[in-house]
């Protein structure tokens, strides 16, 4: 149970710092959806390769294209659709 919950609680603070500095007011759902289904260690790969594709000049608005293009290029290696189904 410990596990989980360091497990849930790493989520959660990258969940945080994608919401903080790669949101552009349409991404929040999909940065929600990818957290949960993937792996934690899926979401540290993929929010260390944004800290690495994101130059400082990058707008908001790519800086949120770049994160969303790098979560779903993980979730195809994982066979996994990060889509919400409404």
């Amino acid at each position: 149970m410990d596990a989980y919950e360091a497990e849930l609680n790493a989520k959660v603070k990258l969940l945080e710092e994608l919401l903080k500095n790669y949101d552009d007011g349409r991404r929040k759902s999909f940065f929600c959806t990818s957290v949960n289904i993937l792996d934690l260690q899926d979401v540290k790969t993929v929010t260390e390769h944004i800290s690495d594709e994101v130059a400082p000049t990058f707008t908001l608005k790519e800086k949120a294209k770049t994160a969303a293009r790098l979560f779903e290029e993980m979730a195809e290696q994982r066979g996994v659709s990060l889509k919400l189904r409404k």
